[in-house]
């Protein structure tokens, strides 16, 4: 279910804190995008629109402490939209806030059903 997420381990970080990105990270365009990257080989931390993410939380989210906490919830939100952990440590290609990722993939092997159905990553 989008509104309920797991983040016990994370007790040492504001709750409120916590809802905002996960309420960031469920929007359906960001979804949309952690799972295209997932599909293309790319860590699913990739998707998430650094930009966005950074006007909406600034500096916050470069903090460790932080980044473990959003690898953490994606994995959340792929799990629920079918996808499974295929490798954990994968160096970062693109963004600034992450330097590794894990790497995720559909747990069918299915795909979006058409290019149209890609919504751009820029």
């Amino acid at each position: 279910m989008i509104n309920s997420f797991e983040a016990d381990k994370f007790s040492d970080i504001p709750r409120a804190l916590i809802e905002a990105i996960w309420a960031f990270l469920n929007q359906r365009y960001v979804v949309d995008r952690l799972k295209i990257v997932s599909e293309y080989g790319i860590t699913g931390v990739e998707g998430i629109p650094e930009k966005d993410f950074l006007a909406k939380f600034g500096e916050i989210v470069r903090e460790d402490r932080t980044k473990q906490l959003v690898g953490y919830l994606v994995k959340q939100i792929l799990e629920r939209e079918g996808f499974e952990l295929r490798s954990r440590g994968a160096t970062i290609r693109f963004g600034s806030i992450f330097s590794r990722g894990s790497k995720y993939s559909p747990k069918d092997g299915g795909q979006f059903s058409s290019p149209v159905d890609k919504p751009a990553l820029n």
